[in-house]
């Protein structure tokens, strides 16, 4: 009987202890959260800006002359440069993969920086700009997808 008494007085300690730790974990838990989110929505937002830039500049180039994505003004070595500036700026906030799949989109882009490159010294197959460009469009759709998926908004 003397440790059903003892039982009764403690309870109400070890459960209040309890629901303390419990709720302060948990809160503590959804504050680093709702931190980690403030910093994050801006740094995604960023670099989806990018691949969205990167995405119509590519469809522009794929395009006929008619397509209201063809631009003068912007060049797949300054939009390589933007992607690595916003990256190296952001990689803090994304996941392996994430990370993976956006440093394998700039190493491709290479091959379009240079592709442009060549086209100021000499005519390019259409053909050829044609398979390079689909190829980082569907690189870039690829990125945003992943990017999106990292961010775990469900």
């Amino acid at each position: 009987m003397d440790n059903f008494k003892l039982l009764a007085i403690l309870s109400p300690f070890i459960s209040a202890f309890l629901v303390g730790f419990s709720s302060y974990y948990f809160n503590l838990k959804n504050k680093r959260f709702d931190i980690l989110y403030q910093y994050k929505l801006p740094a995604f937002k960023e670099m989806s800006v990018k691949f969205i830039e990167l995405k119509k500049y590519c469809t522009g180039q794929i395009g006929l002359e008619n397509t209201p994505y063809l631009s003068d003004k912007l060049q797949a070595k300054e939009l390589r440069a933007g992607i690595i500036d916003s990256y190296d700026n952001n990689a803090i906030f994304l996941n392996s993969k994430t990370r993976r799949t956006i440093e394998f989109l700039i190493n491709q882009m290479r091959t379009i920086v240079r592709l442009e490159d060549l086209a100021e010294k000499e005519e390019v197959e259409f053909k050829q700009k044609y398979k390079d460009y689909t190829i980082i469009l569907g690189l870039t759709n690829n990125c945003i997808e992943v990017l999106y998926k990292d961010l775990d908004l469900k």
